[in-house]
């Protein structure tokens, strides 16, 4: 029993020595051309939670965010744009079940040459489904699928800049 908790305490202190992580070497980091980045909008729009929701996700991936004369690379963001489309109906003509499609163009731009590195037009789906009994849930539920439709379009681009 001593040989084995002895045997143990060894396996993790050479394990830990070695610099051995669970989710593996340099897994959901950005490569090196993304240490000064300059995060800029296309256009100025009204929803700042999503812009913030970036940046935090590339200063959280290893990224760091400057200005513009002094970063490396620039990454554009356009304004999400949000359609909806109707699924079903109830029998009174209200709205029962619809999906919102989110849209949001990223380019990004060699800072030196302003060279265009890339350019991709990320989507998410959302499906809505209302209870005509709670109206004022809906207005809830739309809120929360916002919000979750925001943090997948932002996990999307964070994979798309580990991309590159």
């Amino acid at each position: 029993m001593r040989y084995i908790m002895l045997l143990g305490f060894c396996v993790s202190v050479f394990l830990s020595s070695c610099g051995f992580q669970l989710r593996g070497v340099n897994s959901g980091q950005l490569s090196e051309q993304f240490k000064k980045t300059y995060l800029s909008e296309t256009e100025k729009s009204d929803n700042n939670d999503f812009y913030q929701l970036v940046e935090k996700l590339i200063i959280a991936s290893g990224g760091r965010l400057s200005d513009k004369d002094s970063a490396n690379v620039t990454v554009l963001l356009s304004p999400v744009t949000m359609n909806s489309r109707q699924i079903a109906l109830v029998r009174e003509g209200l709205l029962k079940e619809y999906e919102r499609t989110y849209k949001v163009t990223v380019t990004i731009l060699d800072a030196n040459n302003n060279a265009q590195l890339g350019s991709r037009v990320i989507t998410t789906v959302k499906d809505i489904q209302l209870n005509d009994k709670q109206v004022l849930a809906g207005e809830e539920q739309i809120r929360i699928t916002d919000k979750e439709a925001y943090h997948n379009l932002a996990q999307s681009i964070l994979l798309y800049l580990q991309a590159f």
